[in-house]
């Protein structure tokens, strides 16, 4: 049975489904990835999405940020899986950051809380960047 990428309920698979959708640059489908509201946090900040246009937005600004980095392909590696509930799970992910070659140009981890929704499928809820800002002054500063 074939799935959409937003039905998955394996992580494995919900990751690297997301990653497709990233290398696509398909925001809209991205956005089908998430249950609104969605917090992104990192360590200077935090957001809380609410609107999927605005979520659909920020995805357009990365999408920039990371062509202009010469990122052009993301590599999730599920590290572990905590259940909090039947409803959440916390999920930690090191996410390969590749160039047109798919040669790493750095990695860095992201944690999440995962939702499942009426329909039963995942659903990003929390986002928190653990340490791309590091990992990422670190391969710069090597360049």
């Amino acid at each position: 049975m074939e799935h959409k990428a937003w039905e998955l309920t394996n992580i494995n698979d919900f990751f690297d489904a997301y990653a497709a959708a990233m290398l696509q640059q398909d925001t809209k489908l991205m956005t089908r990835f998430y249950d609104l509201p969605c917090t992104m946090m990192a360590d200077e900040n935090s957001n809380v999405y609410t609107e999927l246009n605005k979520l659909e937005a920020l995805f357009n600004q990365g999408i920039v940020y990371y062509g202009h980095l010469g990122v052009k392909e993301f590599r999730p590696e599920v590290w572990s899986r905590y259940t909090i509930s039947s409803h959440y799970s916390k999920v930690r992910v090191l996410w390969h950051h590749c160039d047109k070659d798919g040669i790493e140009l750095y990695s860095c981890f992201y944690e999440y809380i995962l939702s499942v929704d009426k329909n039963g499928f995942l659903k990003m809820q929390v986002v928190i960047s653990v340490d791309e800002k590091e990992q990422l002054q670190q391969w710069q500063n090597k360049q």
